[in-house]
């Protein structure tokens, strides 16, 4: 069964049943505990976090660890109950009582693990339809376009530089430019979206993932991830060392989350990659790891 990435990508971004997922991370040169109060903040204020004009929004209740908003756009009108969880960094926005979806709005802020690192931002959006016919109505355009990969990408972006204009840095180091790019290589297959993922390799790139084919260059990356795209719904990278061999080699230590499709049911897997970089760009990725678990029943 081939599979394309130790990260989960898919190609669209809902299915036949009305579902719709999207995630997009970035990383945010910034405290955590700073992070963490623009969240908040985030939850009265969103006009100055959102990359479109909010026309109305009114606090109606606040209870222990959140509250009951109503957000007007040109896009939507809803109202979400809003809950701050700062053990997991975590503000989850519930869509309450909407005509034609129901589901989460998630923003995350997770801390590094690994020395030279900066902190995680996470934007979510995990909608599902009411109706099969909810994708007809023009009030459905806000939660459709929501999952496009580059409007997901614009809000967390937006976010992101919303808190580094605060001025306030978690580290004054600059990362390398190899390590910038195997960070971003890992947050960009975490957004779903094997197209994007593969601009980071060569075209003669060589690709192994365990004991499956070796996939060479995007096409046959691509080519070789449909397996995985059926199974997994999302993956989470959880970096533990990231160590600069020399200036073109890098060794990944991590743990992966995964999330199956077809039951919800979480694994996390230890795994180790090595990887060469050549003109900026992935030459080899070799990633050690045993995924079959996550196969099986």
């Amino acid at each position: 069964m081939p599979i394309a990435t130790s990260g989960g990508m898919a190609n669209a971004p809902a299915d036949t049943s009305g579902k719709i997922f999207a995630t997009r991370s970035v990383m945010v040169n910034a405290p955590v505990d700073t992070i963490w109060e623009k969240l908040q903040d985030k939850a009265e204020h969103a006009e100055k976090y959102i990359p479109y004009k909010v026309e109305f929004l009114k606090v109606h209740e606040t209870f222990p660890g959140g509250l009951l908003r109503e957000i007007k756009t040109a896009e939507m009108h809803m109202f979400e109950r809003v809950t701050f969880n700062k053990a997991e960094g975590l503000v989850t926005f519930t869509i309450e009582n909407h005509p034609l979806y129901s589901g989460v709005i998630l923003n995350r802020v997770v801390a590094p693990e690994d020395p030279g690192a900066l902190p995680i931002l996470t934007c979510t959006a995990d909608f599902e339809a009411r109706t099969p016919d909810a994708h007809k109505n023009p009030d459905a355009a806000f939660f459709i376009n929501m999952a496009k990969k580059d409007m997901i990408y614009h809000a967390v972006s937006h976010i992101k530089e919303v808190i580094e204009a605060d001025g306030k840095r978690y580290t004054d180091k600059p990362m390398s430019k190899n390590q910038q790019l195997v960070r971003e290589m890992f947050l960009t297959g975490e957004s779903m979206h094997v197209e994007d993922f593969v601009k980071f390799y060569n075209d003669d790139a060589r690709y192994q993932f365990g004991n499956f084919p070796i996939a060479y260059g995007p096409k046959g990356i691509t080519d070789s991830s449909q397996g995985f795209i059926d199974t997994v719904k999302y993956c989470l990278h959880h970096i533990q060392n990231l160590w600069e061999i020399d200036d073109s080699t890098l060794v990944c230590e991590m743990k992966c989350d995964y999330v199956r499709k077809k039951d919800l049911k979480k694994f996390t897997l230890p795994c180790c990659d090595t990887i060469r970089i050549k003109n900026g760009k992935v030459q080899d990725l070799r990633i050690f790891m045993d995924i079959m678990p996550v196969f099986g029943d």
